[in-house]
C-alpha cells in the first residue's frame, strides 16, 4: 500500500496527547542483518513488499496508530480500533496490505506482525500471548504466521501468499527483526532494507 492509502485506511487526525501512549511504543522495528538464521529454532515471518509498519496502541481514550516510518501518532480510524476491553499500553506492530481476491480485486488489511507491549523477550512466548489476544483485534487485523523457515518458504513458493513478499525475517526481541545478509557487507544489507 502506499502511504495515501495506508493513512486513508488505518489513520484518522494527527494525534499530539503523546503522553497518554507509553514512549516505548512508539519506537521503529530494527532489522538487523545476520549471516545466517537457525533454521530448526527460529520463528521466522515474512516483510511484505511494499508494506509500512504501523503500531496499534491501546489508550484511556481509544486506540492510537503510530506511523513507525515517519514517526507520526494519529487517532484509529473506526475499523482499526482495538477493542475497548484490551488493556491500556497494549501495542501491536502490524504490516500494511493488499490481498489480492479471486476475483482480481484488492482488499487492505494489517497483518499483525509481533507483540510490542506487554514486552515479552522470548519469540515463542511472545506468539502464544499474541494468539491468545486475537479477540481484541478489528476484523481488519489478521494475525501473521511465524514458525519454521523452511515451512515458509515453502508456502511463499507455492504462490499461497495473496500479496507480494519482500523477504524473510527472524523475530528476536520485540520490534527486533533478524534477516539473513545476502551481500555479506553490512552496509550494503541495511541500504537494501530502506523503504523505497
Amino acid at each position: 500500500m502506499n502511504r495515501d492509502d495506508t493513512l486513508a485506511f488505518a489513520c484518522g487526525p494527527m494525534c499530539v496527547e503523546i503522553h497518554t501512549v507509553v514512549p516505548t511504543t512508539l519506537t521503529r522495528p530494527v532489522i538487523a542483518s545476520v549471516p545466517s538464521l537457525n533454521r530448526e529454532t527460529d520463528l521466522v515471518t515474512w516483510l511484505v513488499d511494499g508494506g509500512r509498519f504501523l503500531t496499534l496502541v491501546q489508550t484511556a481514550r481509544g486506540t492510537r496508530v503510530y506511523d513507525t516510518e515517519e514517526d507520526f501518532l494519529y487517532y484509529a480510524t473506526p475499523h482499526v480500533q482495538l477493542h475497548e476491553s484490551c488493556p491500556i499500553g497494549h501495542a501491536f506492530l502490524c504490516q500494511t496490505v493488499q490481498d489480492k481476491q479471486p476475483d482480481g480485486s484488492h482488499t487492505p488489511r494489517l497483518l499483525v506482525t509481533d507483540l510490542v507491549s506487554p514486552r515479552i523477550e522470548c519469540p515463542v512466548k511472545r506468539g502464544e500471548a499474541l494468539r491468545s489476544m486475537a479477540h481484541w483485534l478489528p476484523s481488519v487485523c489478521h494475525i501473521q504466521w511465524a514458525g519454521n523457515q523452511t515451512a515458509l518458504e515453502l508456502f511463499v513458493k507455492s504462490g499461497s501468499v495473496p500479496h507480494r513478499v519482500k523477504g524473510l525475517v527472524a523475530l528476536r526481541s520485540p520490534l527486533m527483526f533478524a534477516r539473513e545478509s545476502t551481500t555479506r557487507i553490512a552496509a550494503l544489507d541495511a541500504l537494501e532494507l530502506l523503504p523505497r
